[in-house]
């Protein structure tokens, strides 16, 4: 079976949870003992990042201007089609939310999340009406639609109308092989003063930084432990800044908003945090929460979407939409190692349900599943 995987959507700079997504799942597809053959679809830009680890499976370079998103779609739904008739391919999988509609080979699509229906306001008008328009399309189109939970399985059926059955759920993942291995190599320290509590995300407001915030400098001044929150640049979107100044907390260097970073410092950041805090109002399914638990590091997250669901018992869950539940929660786990280690535990036992390798071999299936 020949199978391309779409990808050309993804440019170098996009590290969130799509990239991660994709390229974990190249590299372990590549990797697979299998008759298959993958043909990885991908821009000039990102041909050369993704790992290959042998196998039947190359990458193949689109030479298209992927920042003009109405060139990439316009060349999606005209020129691919014919690609893939062209190299016989067997089934189409798009990691990124739509399909050629015109395709008659077999397809499957990915379907992360629905934040567009949920936060429109948080895209880009153009981008969203691209969404409304080709999201629907393309899950009623595909042969077979992934979601990367449960919880984003019931959002597609309800949205679109599709039956239950076509929506399989694969989950994801946290730290790659690649990561454990530079862990264990890795001497490197995170860089931020101890001991202190570590929180991954961006300034829009779904993320929740703002009441993270709020709720922190609510305890701060009751427990040692700094705020450290990477992610983005962090420049105005959120009223991050604002919060900092209402909370007395803006030049301090009790709060450290990092910004953008290093794939090995964010495995340094884990790893030394006492604890790991994702306030998130809406997830498609929440990898840095695995992530934290694959490095030991307890997690303290909103009680709310797929979280639970993710995390399990394996977390301390709080009310996102109370300061004081965040704060409570903070207060708690700052000051009871007994409850940290606890937490820990529990996190690299949930950990170890989810891995790379286990969502490729079940993407292989749905593909076999789609051939018939």
């Amino acid at each position: 079976m020949r199978i391309l995987i779409n990808a050309l959507y993804l440019v170098s700079e996009n590290l969130g949870g799509t990239w991660t997504y994709t390229s974990n799942l190249v590299s372990c597809v590549s990797g697979l003992r299998s008759d298959h053959e993958f043909i990885v679809l991908a821009n000039r830009r990102t041909a050369s990042e993704f790992e290959l680890r042998g196998g039947k499976t190359k990458v193949m370079t689109v030479d298209l201007d992927v920042e003009s998103r109405i060139k990439r779609v316009a060349w999606e739904q005209l020129a691919l089609p014919k690609l893939v008739r062209d190299l016989r391919i067997d089934v189409l999988h798009s990691t990124g939310n739509t399909l050629p509609l015109r395709l008659k080979e077999k397809t499957v699509v990915t379907v992360a999340d629905l934040q567009y229906t949920k936060y429109p306001e948080n895209i880009p008008l153009a981008r969203r009406m691209y969404l409304n328009w080709f999201v629907p399309r393309s899950v009623r189109r595909a042969d077979l639609v992934i979601a990367i939970s449960q919880h984003t399985k019931e959002s597609i059926v309800h949205h679109f109308g599709v039956p239950a059955e076509k929506v399989k759920v694969i989950y994801l993942a946290g730290l790659s092989e690649k990561d454990s291995k530079q862990t264990l190599e890795s001497r490197e320290g995170s860089g931020a003063r101890r001991p202190y509590l570590l929180s991954v995300g961006s300034s829009l407001p779904h993320k929740n930084l703002a009441r993270l915030i709020r709720g922190y400098a609510k305890v701060a001044s009751e427990i040692p432990h700094n705020l450290v929150i990477v992610g983005e640049g962090f420049d105005q979107r959120g009223d991050l800044h604002q919060t900092l100044v209402d909370t007395g907390l803006a030049g301090s260097e009790r709060v450290q908003m990092r910004g953008f970073i290093g794939r090995s410092e964010l495995l340094a950041l884990y790893r030394q945090a006492d604890a790991f805090v994702f306030p998130s109002l809406y997830e498609g399914f929440g990898i840095p929460a695995i992530e934290a638990m694959d490095s030991g590091c307890p997690v303290v997250a909103a009680n709310c979407t797929v979280l639970p669901e993710v995390i399990a018992n394996a977390g301390l869950f709080f009310d996102p939409l109370s300061v004081d539940s965040i704060a409570e929660a903070l207060r708690k786990v700052c000051r009871s190692s007994t409850l940290r280690e606890d937490l820990r535990t529990r996190g690299r036992l949930r950990a170890k349900q989810f891995s790379w390798e286990k969502m490729a071999a079940e993407t292989v299936e749905a593909y076999e599943q789609v051939v018939g």
